[in-house]
């Protein structure tokens, strides 16, 4: 019988997952700083400890970076109502860029850049468009 059989996909998959468990822990996603955001601080989730060092690589050179407590809620206003910043990167929680983008008005959503760094955390750049 050609073609893939329980026992081959169990082995191939069981592979698979051996080499992701043996990647180390450690290594960070490939991140890069955004040029054009120079002045705009990073902000990291201070709750997770990767948050730091994936925000600090975020920011490179020319940014700075800030701890950012749980309860965002003062920055949710302050950019929904566009009182703050017109620009914000963050290395947070999923819910965060989430509840930023949502609580904007409709028509003034932001434009949001997602990209997942592990189980916890989300690299993102969002954007007042109008």
């Amino acid at each position: 019988m050609d073609g893939m059989n329980r026992r081959a996909f169990l082995q191939a998959s069981g592979g698979a997952a051996l080499a992701v468990a043996a990647a180390p822990a450690t290594a960070l996603p490939l991140l890069t700083a955004i040029p054009t955001a120079t002045g705009v601080p990073v902000l990291f989730d201070a709750r997770f400890p990767a948050a730091r060092a994936h925000a600090e690589k975020l920011a490179g050179m020319r940014q700075s970076v800030e701890a950012m407590s749980g309860d965002a809620t003062d920055l949710m206003q302050a950019f929904a109502d566009g009182r703050g910043p017109r620009r914000i990167i963050g290395v947070t929680a999923e819910s965060v860029p989430f509840c930023l983008s949502e609580l904007s008005p409709r028509n003034k959503r932001p434009r949001l850049t997602l990209r997942r760094l592990d189980q916890d955390l989300f690299a993102w750049h969002l954007v007042h468009t109008s």
